[in-house]
């Protein structure tokens, strides 16, 4: 990301899933769901890796309340 963009994301807590995840676009074929303890994150240590580390940091923080960084 380039310091004249911005990120501007959106993340939902799913408690039940039912239903297949379909896995037929080119951004999805290996789509799938991991354990928290076992989430396959970017090994490049860059913004990805991050990014998604500080993510998934809030959901183990969340209290219930908006998350507005």
């Amino acid at each position: 990301m380039t310091e004249k963009g911005q990120l501007f994301e959106f993340c939902f807590i799913v408690h039940e899933w039912a239903g297949t995840l379909l896995t037929e676009t080119e951004e999805s074929t290996d789509a799938r769901f991991f354990p928290l303890d076992e989430l396959p994150l970017p090994s490049d240590g860059g913004f990805w890796h991050k990014h998604n580390r500080e993510v998934i940091n809030d959901f183990m923080r969340y209290d219930g309340q908006l998350i507005l960084k």
